[in-house]
């Protein structure tokens, strides 16, 4: 004879259910990061590779509550903002270009907006030639954007027109 099969796991108890949460009511999960390649290393941008330019779509805070209303976090996508911004780091020539090519004009505008802080991890022209470009991509009426980076970065765009 064939052996017992395995006992079904326990059915759930309503003695840990939370009481603040109604039965049609779920948790979604916070959306997960996402990476884009912009530009992986260039002394100046060509057809077939951009200056260093890494796009960071940051997760959601996550909780957000489905009441049946649709109103969750889906799937990661390219076109569009939401979730927890978005994070650029470094930004070559060109970057900002790389991402009107990658994500279209609704989806760069929408990084754009959900743009949180630029990083730059040093001084060299393929690493942040682009930040005036990527400034004056940016909606009018968005929020200051920290730009993070050696001392060099702050020097150049103070003495850099303004875009």
């Amino acid at each position: 004879p064939a052996p017992p099969a395995p006992p079904a796991p326990p059915a759930p108890s309503d003695a840990n259910a939370d009481p603040n949460v109604n039965a049609n009511t779920h948790i979604a999960a916070p959306a997960p990061a996402e990476i884009i390649f912009l530009g992986t290393g260039s002394a100046e941008p060509s057809k077939y590779r951009g200056s260093s330019g890494i796009l960071v779509r940051l997760p959601s805070a996550g909780g957000g509550v489905d009441n049946g209303g649709g109103a969750h976090h889906g799937p990661i996508t390219t076109s569009g903002g939401g979730g927890g911004g978005w994070l650029l780091l470094d930004a070559g020539e060109g970057v900002a270009g790389a991402m009107m090519r990658y994500l279209g004009p609704e989806g760069c505008a929408a990084a754009m907006a959900g743009l949180r802080a630029v990083w730059v991890s040093h001084h060299h022209p393929d690493h942040m030639l682009g930040v005036p470009g990527v400034l004056a991509a940016r909606p009018k009426g968005a929020p200051p954007l920290p730009l993070v980076g050696p001392r060099s970065l702050e020097k150049w765009m103070r003495e850099s027109p303004a875009p």
